[in-house]
Formats: structure tokens, C-alpha cells, sequence
């Protein structure tokens, strides 16, 4: 949480470099700025302990308090927290202390601490009462009416010849001016994984499942299946904002017609703006999948970078291979020719000390290495990492082998590998590894360019031969978060 606080202190103050210079310019009393904090209530997917890697919940690893400090200090120690060593997240604990005064946080599209964010709007030229409060009800989908209306500028109809659907908010440039303004937005919905709340003149009702945001396990997730989960059923709350802006007392016993009629509401702005169906996030845990895919070669050429980790070969849970020809000089080469996220989760193929090397870091938990006892012949060379996965199970162990010219230099196991995704933000490079590097033994030279010439990477994935096996690890890649029972 001081980590968090510290970043916030840091984007606020290069944020106010931002003004300082708009203010040099002498533009600043006419410049309209609007700052949100937020996009959502503080997140809880750190679980009760936070983590030194923010991936593993997504990846269901389950992991201890004993192990979380032991990961840390292998990354440091808490000198390091806030470094690019690690991606710490907070605990669901600090996530609710954080969204104080209001009830739950992010996923809980049902309660003010899961949506409400405050806002500031800076116009010295046009706002008369610097300093002074708004009450009206107001979503960030109204932040775009507004633009366009201070601006004189309508809403276009087409875009690229492609017919526009109606900007959903409304203006609230009037209450800028003034500040007993009519209230503008006068209902909204609010859904996020099932949780789901309505809101109509100053009345909200909240609509919470009962699942725990941070825990997404099968036996969690069973109640809310198609067929057995009735969302009508789910405890409701009500609340009037304008006499309860922290929604501490509920009204809904002695207002039944106003639940009956806010709960018909949502239901009607859910089907209008495309809510449904419910829980469509969560399906793949049903056993709802988009089709798997076939392709199982990959090809790249020339100058590639920073591939979305979400797109890269599906090597997760499989066998494959990743060869690469290369032109090695006279001199010998060096450096990185494939490499995907960070030392927190990815793999790099690279060379060092003239010496084919594989690094694979299981979200930073464990990291495995392979190096050959040779170098690298010059000339047009063919190199290969191959892993042979133990069995069709999600975060399989296996065998990995490097060949040279399709000679074995090396040989290790990985007894884990990462079941979901390796990173939310670092990507994949070609004959570089931009960014935090996956392997820190070349940190000091990133990203440690290949100094030979890269001329192609391919990926080959192994589909399993049975149908059903192979069926259930697509089910398995699009679940996450359930725990893959790895022990450290």
C-alpha cells in the first residue's frame, strides 16, 4: 500500500508538470481539465495476503504469507517493493480500507466502493466558485457530452462512413457554472461480474451475488451456474444517496415497491445496452468456450516487437518448439533472439558468452535456465528449444532440450510452467527483449540486442493426440484463477 501511495504521489506530481507547463504558456485559466482518480473502487484481487506479483492470482497460484516474504526477499526485500523488480498488489484489506467510506471495491459493481471515483474539474475562466462541490449524479460516460458541448461541437453521426449509436451520457457543463444545476443523469445501470446496481433520482439498489471478489475457485463459482443461479434471488439493498451518500442504511424493507420497480428497471437497461447475458465473464468456467483454435505454426520475420502477451503462440499446457535461423559473424554473436514479458513471468532463447541459453520464469516463482557447453559455430546457423510436456494438464512439467544444427547442447526439466498468461502488460520482441528483461543476468546490457542477424522464429505447437484432452486444456486456459496446487 505505501508502494501504491508512493506511485500516486508520483503521478500526481508529473501531472502538475503537465499544468506548470500549460500555465507557462499562458493558457491555463482557459484550459478545461478534468482529473479522475480511478477507474474503477480499489482493486481486491490481491487476495488476504497482496502478492510480490500481482499474475499469480490470475494464474492460480495459490500462495501463502511464508511464501509470498520468501518470494520478496528473493526479489530484494522490501527495499525493492515499488522497484521493476516486482508487481506487488496490495491486500483485499487495504483494498477496503481504501474505498472508506464506501461498502466493497472493484467487481462490485453493486456498491459505491466498486464505482464511485472522485473528480476534479479545473476552468478558472468559465468556474466562478473555485473550490466548491457538486452534488448531481454523474457517470463517466458524460464526460464526452460534456467536451463536446463547452466546445460547440456535435456528436458525429458517422465515423469513417460507419453510422454512430447515440453518446449514451449527457452533459453536465451546466452545473460547472452553477451549482444548484438540475440533476442531468437521472438513471443509470452498473453490472461488473454479476453484481449489478441500479440508480434512478437520488434511489440505488444494490444487487450483490455472494461470491467473494478475490476468490473465483470451482467450488465458489458453483451457485452462479447457467440453470442453478437466479439473479432475482441475490440479496438487494437500498439506498436513498441524497440523504445517504456513503450508503450506510439500508431502506429496502420499508420501500418493497421501490426495489420491485428499480430491479425492472435494470433489467430493462440491461437488455438495451447489452448486459446480457450475466456473468458472461466468468462462462468458460461453465464450460461456455469460444471455438479452440487450430493454428499451430507461427512464423516470424524481420522487425518484430512487443507482440500483446494475450497473442503470442498458445504454447501454455503443450509441447512446442521455438527454432530460429540465424547468421552468426565470424566474431561470434550475442544477445537475445526471442523473448516474451520479464523476469516475473516469460522466456527468453538468447545467447551469451557466445553459449545458446533458455531462461523460463514460472511467474517469478520458479526460474529455470539451460545453457549449452559450447559455442555457437559462425555462419548460417539453426538453433532450437524444444519442451516435451509431461502430461495435458494445466501448468505441466516437462523436458527441455536445446540443439545446435540440430545437435543437443543442453538438456533440463521445468517441473512448472505458467497454465494462463504469462504477463498483463510486457510483450513479446524479435532479436531484442525490450522493457524489464526476463533473465536480470543481461539487465545491465537490455534489451540486449542480438548482434548477428535474426532472419526467422517459428513456434510449433504439439496438439494432443486425444480430442478430449486437448479440449480440456482450452477449457483450462480461458478458467484461471481456480489454483493449480503447486508447492514450493
Amino acid at each position: 500500500m505505501e508502494v501504491y501511495a508512493g506511485f500516486s504521489e508520483n503521478a500526481d506530481h508529473n501531472v502538475g508538470r503537465v499544468i506548470d507547463a500549460i500555465d507557462e504558456l499562458g493558457e491555463l485559466d482557459n484550459t478545461l481539465i478534468i482529473w479522475v482518480w480511478g477507474d474503477n473502487g480499489a482493486s481486491m484481487e490481491g487476495t488476504v495476503t497482496g502478492s510480490f506479483n500481482e499474475m499469480t492470482m490470475q494464474n492460480g497460484i495459490p500462495l501463502s504469507d511464508e511464501m509470498q516474504l520468501q518470494l520478496a526477499e528473493r526479489y530484494g526485500g522490501i527495499e525493492a517493493w515499488g522497484s521493476q523488480l516486482m508487481d506487488p498488489h496490495y491486500s483485499a484489506a487495504w483494498a477496503w480500507a481504501g474505498n472508506t467510506p464506501f461498502k466493497w471495491g472493484k467487481q462490485v459493481g453493486s456498491h459505491l466502493g466498486g464505482t464511485r471515483d472522485p473528480m476534479v474539474v479545473h476552468w478558472p475562466a468559465r468556474i466562478t466558485d473555485p473550490g466548491a462541490l457538486r452534488s448531481q449524479f454523474t457517470h463517466v460516460i458524460d464526460i464526452g457530452p460534456t467536451i463536446l458541448d463547452v466546445l460547440g461541437i456535435p456528436a458525429p453521426s458517422h465515423v469513417d462512413g460507419i453510422e454512430q449509436e447515440p453518446l449514451h451520457g449527457v452533459t453536465f457543463a451546466e452545473s460547472l457554472f452553477a451549482a444548484a444545476a438540475p440533476e442531468r443523469h437521472a438513471q443509470q445501470y452498473f453490472e461488473s461480474i454479476g453484481n449489478r446496481a441500479m440508480y434512478k433520482d437520488g434511489w440505488w439498489l444494490a444487487m450483490k451475488t455472494e461470491r467473494i471478489p478475490w476468490v473465483v475457485t470451482p467450488e465458489a463459482l458453483k451457485p452462479y451456474a447457467p440453470g442453478v443461479w437466479n439473479p432475482d434471488d441475490d440479496p438487494t439493498e437500498l439506498y436513498y444517496l441524497p440523504d445517504d451518500f456513503s450508503q450506510a442504511h439500508d431502506l429496502a424493507a420499508d420501500h418493497p415497491e421501490k426495489v420491485r420497480e428499480l430491479r425492472e428497471l435494470f433489467w430493462q437497461e440491461a437488455e438495451k445496452y447489452k448486459v446480457l447475458p450475466l456473468l458472461a465473464t466468468l462462462s468458460a468456467f461453465f464450460g461456455i468456450l469460444p471455438p479452440r483454435p487450430d493454428l499451430d505454426h507461427f512464423e516470424y520475420r524481420g522487425d518484430v516487437q512487443n507482440v500483446m502477451s494475450g497473442m503470442i503462440p498458445r504454447i501454455y499446457n503443450h509441447s512446442y518448439t521455438i527454432s530460429a535461423d540465424l547468421m552468426v559473424p565470424p566474431e561470434g554473436a550475442e544477445g537475445v533472439i526471442v523473448a516474451e514479458a520479464d523476469h516475473l513471468g516469460g522466456f527468453s532463447l538468447f545467447v551469451q558468452d557466445g553459449r545458446l541459453t533458455h531462461t523460463y520464469s514460472m511467474m517469478g516463482v520458479f526460474v529455470y535456465r539451460q545453457q549449452a557447453d559450447v559455442r555457437l559455430p559462425a555462419g548460417e546457423v539453426n538453433v532450437r528449444m524444444e519442451f516435451v510436456a509431461d502430461a495435458p494438464k494445466p501448468a505441466t512439467g516437462g523436458q527441455v532440450t536445446l540443439l545446435v544444427n540440430g545437435e543437443a547442447v543442453a538438456t533440463g526439466r521445468m517441473d512448472h510452467t505458467v497454465p494462463i498468461r504469462f504477463s498483463a502488460y510486457a510483450g513479446m520482441d524479435i532479436g531484442r527483449d525490450n522493457g524489464g528483461v526476463v533473465d536480470l543476468s543481461y539487465e545491465d546490457k537490455k534489451p540486449f540486442a542480438f548482434t548477428g542477424t535474426v532472419r526467422k522464429v517459428t513456434f510449433d505447437i504439439t496438439s494432443h493426440p486425444s480430442a478430449e484432452d486437448e479440449d480440456a486444456l482450452h477449457t483450462a486456459a480461458h478458467h484461471g484463477h481456480a489454483g493449480h496446487g503447486l508447492s514450493a
